[in-house]
């Protein structure tokens, strides 16, 4: 689009690209679920990683058809659905903002928390650094307009591999990377974001049976409970070599650190 970019007192137009955001209905054997204000591609991504994340699915198989609708409102997103499960308070014909996780819960008691996450669980910081650095170079829509988040999963094995989803929100853009490795069939070794990590990303996240969350920002208070509850590991503040743990088990690496530190420290010990 056409704008005027001023530096100081001097200006000039110039074109520009601005990250698209539409309304999104997500309906589900013809009942409104919710209303998000997402990023217009890679829908069905968002509907499936919708559904397993709120718990309205326990499978992408039960997805049996997925249809959208162009109206001058929005998209209309209909999702034929097999054993669609009845979540007492989830349901909300609301609009649900781009940085809006939570909007459509009608009830506290309603708001899910996943199960506790199998345990041990090994990771290394070594590794989390090399896909963030990866997923930063990684978003194409985003080096476009600048208005956009990323989530990325990190996949298992050598080299290095990330599913990587951009939206204008920040859930979204993770409701997607669930829906495509449901869809795929695979599975993530850490869940990478481009955010804060907050209660709906650490929700999201363990619903999905992913380890590992990693956010550039901070975490809130609610997003470091749950992680404890959902023995997820929780890291924050990822930039660089700096990165916070907040829960979850020490990195193999830190610990080899702190083992060669103190084989130092008792070397230099009088005897």
């Amino acid at each position: 689009m056409k704008v005027w970019r001023l530096q100081g007192r001097q200006g000039q137009p110039r074109e520009e690209m601005v990250a698209e955001e539409v309304p999104v209905g997500l309906i589900f054997n013809g009942q409104p679920q919710v209303v998000l204000m997402a990023t217009p591609r890679d829908l069905d991504d968002l509907a499936v990683g919708h559904a397993l994340s709120e718990g309205l699915i326990d499978d992408p198989e039960q997805l049996q058809s997925i249809e959208t609708l162009q109206r001058p409102e929005g998209l209309l997103h209909h999702c034929a659905v097999r054993g669609l499960n009845a979540v007492e308070g989830a349901r909300s014909e609301a609009l649900a903002g781009s940085g809006c996780g939570l909007c459509g819960v009608q009830a506290l008691q309603a708001i899910r928390r996943p199960p506790p996450l199998p345990q041990p669980f090994h990771w290394t910081a070594r590794r989390i650094r090399a896909g963030m650095r990866a997923l930063a170079a990684a978003q194409p829509l985003n080096q476009a307009s600048g208005g956009l988040h990323a989530a990325a999963a990190l996949l298992p094995g050598e080299p290095l591999r990330l599913l990587v989803r951009e939206d204008v929100g920040r859930h979204n853009a993770v409701d997607k990377v669930i829906g495509a490795l449901a869809r795929a069939q695979w599975r993530a070794e850490a869940m990478l974001v481009t955010s804060r990590a907050s209660f709906e990303l650490v929700q999201k996240t363990a619903a999905a049976h992913i380890p590992l969350l990693a956010a550039v920002s901070a975490p809130t208070s609610a997003a470091v409970a749950l992680a404890q509850d959902c023995q997820l590991s929780l890291l924050a503040f990822v930039r660089g070599q700096r990165m916070t743990r907040y829960a979850g088990p020490p990195a193999d690496d830190e610990l080899a650190s702190a083992a060669a530190t103190h084989d130092r420290c008792d070397s230099t010990e009088p005897s």
